[in-house]
């Protein structure tokens, strides 16, 4: 009996370990949702918007030689957010609009629609970006800087469809 008590006391104690070894490592991925970081493809800046955006850039700034798109974060009712990598700049931009922290190096996030750019902000207060908007603006946003991040790369210069 005290040999049959002691076979029970490991089957119990390897079966809470494989059980919490389940709960650890199941718990750890997205529970098959499709929204796991491993799964995320960052958007790819399509090649005649960026010809546009450059286009508008110079005809706003002149042709800066070493300007190049650095990371596109999506389209967002028909803005395009970039960030943009001209080494002529330096600075760390920030702003806060309706509690949602935007950050980013270098000169900031450029938002383009119709050979114009665009201030974020107004475009929030005037209502042609909703709060939705900037939510998923922000978490693409993130996304895209960890999934560069975990590759080791700085800057996702040259892709294209």
């Amino acid at each position: 009996m005290k040999k049959n008590k002691k076979g029970i006391v490991y089957f119990a104690l390897i079966l809470t370990l494989i059980v919490a070894m389940v709960f650890i490592f199941g718990c750890a991925g997205n529970g098959g949702n499709g929204d796991d970081e491993d799964d995320f493809k960052p958007p790819i800046l399509d090649a005649e918007t960026d010809r546009q955006i450059k286009q508008t850039i110079v005809k706003i700034y002149g042709p800066p030689e070493d300007f190049e798109i650095r990371r596109y974060y999506g389209t967002y009712n028909g803005y395009v957010m970039i960030v943009p990598f001209y080494s002529g700049l330096a600075a760390v931009w920030e702003v806060v609009i309706d509690g949602i922290l935007f950050m980013e190096h270098d000169p900031g996030v450029f938002v383009w629609k119709d050979d114009n750019f665009h201030d974020l902000e107004v475009l929030f207060e005037e209502g042609l970006l909703t709060r939705e908007d900037l939510l998923l603006f922000a978490e693409t946003k993130d996304k895209v800087v960890n999934y560069y991040r975990n590759l080791g790369i700085h800057k996702n210069l040259g892709e294209r469809k």
